[in-house]
């Protein structure tokens, strides 16, 4: 799936025709009619807002499209067949398609708007659902910002800063954190485990 807050747009011109793909992350299929709507909104004079979406909520997967005009099975199908193909979930792709005069068939406009899909998904970043532990560490003000950004550049995913007296950093690393907070503060720092959680991690 998309990191959450993703958007992207990926365009492509076929035959002066114009296949706009639209990209959301969306975690459920409210949020992903709403996504709908809105890029419906962006592109009020659009012939077709062909669409498609899978959802996986409680490893219940829901999975739509729509050809919304176009041929039946010329458009929805071939998007929703390139989200199953990549194996992505929680996502949600309007193609608007802007007619540039020449008719493309039935066969051009399947592989248009499997293609349109297709060609963003390569660019979209990926992220899994992974149970970790979850430490916390005391850092220095001082020190607070250049301990993060080492502890970031580790690998280590930072879940939560509180700033006090000291800055409180929750945080959670595919591997020993003692070992990670001895090697970026010299061992000065000792974090604490305080529980596990299920978090979004970057694909490998």
């Amino acid at each position: 799936m998309p990191p959450a807050g993703y958007r992207a747009t990926h365009e492509t011109e076929i035959k002066k025709s114009r296949f706009i793909a639209d990209f959301a992350r969306t975690d459920s299929s409210e949020q992903a009619r709403e996504f709908i709507a809105s890029i419906k909104s962006v592109y009020p004079d659009a012939r077709h807002h062909c669409t498609a979406f899978v959802i996986c909520t409680d490893n219940v997967r829901t999975a739509r499209s729509s050809d919304d005009g176009e041929p039946a099975g010329t458009a929805g199908i071939p998007m929703l067949t390139a989200l199953l193909k990549e194996d992505v979930e929680n996502v949600t792709v309007v193609v608007t398609r802007y007619f540039g005069g020449i008719k493309l068939g039935a066969g051009g406009l399947t592989r248009a708007y499997g293609g349109a899909v297709a060609d963003g998904l390569a660019a979209m970043p990926r992220v899994v659902r992974e149970v970790r532990p979850i430490w916390e560490v005391a850092l220095p003000h001082a020190d607070a910002g250049r301990i993060q950004e080492d502890l970031i550049r580790e690998g280590a995913v930072i879940l939560r800063v509180d700033y006090s007296e000291r800055v409180s950093v929750q945080l959670t690393y595919n591997g020993d954190v003692p070992d990670l907070l001895a090697r970026t503060t010299q061992g000065k720092l000792v974090p604490s485990l305080i529980g596990e959680d299920t978090i979004e991690v970057p694909a490998q």
